[in-house]
């Protein structure tokens, strides 16, 4: 019987390069790791292919909108 991916992920030792690598004095686990783990754990990990897949589109950005809201350097709205 073959152990499913979140097992055998979590059973064999991990391997610096291949499973992580330290950033900044930060534990950070690869993509490869988190692929063989089979699901996200929902800490916004950095390489998360999960999240990658199931994330919506960015809104569009209404320019006009924003430069009508915006204050000048003087504090007040509209630049006046």
């Amino acid at each position: 019987m073959t152990a499913p991916p979140a097992a055998a992920a979590s059973s064999s030792p991990l391997v610096a390069g291949r499973d992580f690598y330290f950033e900044r004095g930060r534990f950070v686990l690869t993509e490869a790791y988190l692929l063989r783990r089979g699901t996200c754990c929902g800490n916004g990990c950095r390489h998360c292919p999960y999240r990658k897949a199931s994330k919506p589109p960015a809104p569009p950005v209404d320019v006009a909108r924003t430069e009508l809201t915006s204050t000048s350097s003087t504090g007040r709205a509209g630049g006046f």
